[in-house]
């Protein structure tokens, strides 16, 4: 296992002085970075943020990391948030793992929650999607939405798998959309979509007038 894996996967048992330097390394490593835009406002989205990627191998195993950042919502949103959540609905930040431009799945999978981290108040772990398979959503389910501070700056991360390596390098995208969550099924009855990344061989990249690689 390289170091600079090793180090993120037990980044949650960290002090502050590795936080800062955890945050030094992100700037460095990401492959690909595209900045939030907007398909479907409802009140409650984030309004802006960095969605970034690459790809990592270690112990014969490639993966695909997704890191957001500088995620943060203005007043008028959080206002809408607290106007609107309650125990059984809540905002959520999402990642999906499809094949290049489509909303099917691919076998970039889902890791457990334990390679997931973020900021957000009381923020739980979901994941759902592919069947029988590995899940192929994660949902950053934010309980603690009362405190949520407009400008305040979030991050979210989380490591997908490739389930075909070494067999074949996947294709594939991950997109980033804010979510309104709601139990029982935690049914998505908002959603806004803001951009995604490309992941190919060894890298990640942006896509091109939306199009990522075949």
């Amino acid at each position: 296992m390289n170091k600079a894996f090793l180090f993120r996967r037990v980044f949650p048992l960290l002090g502050i002085l590795s936080i800062l330097s955890f945050a030094a390394a992100a700037v460095w490593a990401w492959q690909s970075s595209i900045v939030y835009s907007h398909n479907s406002r409802y009140g409650g989205e984030a309004e802006s943020g960095w969605h970034r990627g690459q790809v990592e191998y270690s112990g014969g195993k490639r993966y695909a990391r997704a890191g957001d950042d500088n995620v943060y919502w203005t007043v008028n949103q959080v206002a809408w948030i607290f106007q609107h959540a309650s125990s059984s609905k809540r905002p959520a930040l999402v990642y999906h793992a499809f094949k290049p431009n489509t909303n099917d799945c691919s076998k970039i999978r889902v890791m457990s929650k334990g390679y997931s981290w973020s900021n957000l108040p009381m923020w739980d772990f979901y994941s759902k999607g592919c069947g029988p398979a590995r899940d192929n959503e994660v949902r950053f389910l934010i309980y603690g939405w009362s405190s949520l501070v407009a400008q305040r700056l979030y991050y979210i991360q989380h490591l997908f798998e490739d389930t075909a390596y070494p067999g074949t390098k996947t294709h594939a995208e991950i997109t980033t959309d804010s979510y309104w969550d709601v139990d029982p099924n935690h049914w998505g009855q908002y959603n806004d979509y803001h951009c995604k990344f490309c992941v190919v061989d060894n890298s990640t990249v942006n896509p091109t007038n939306g199009v990522c690689p075949p």
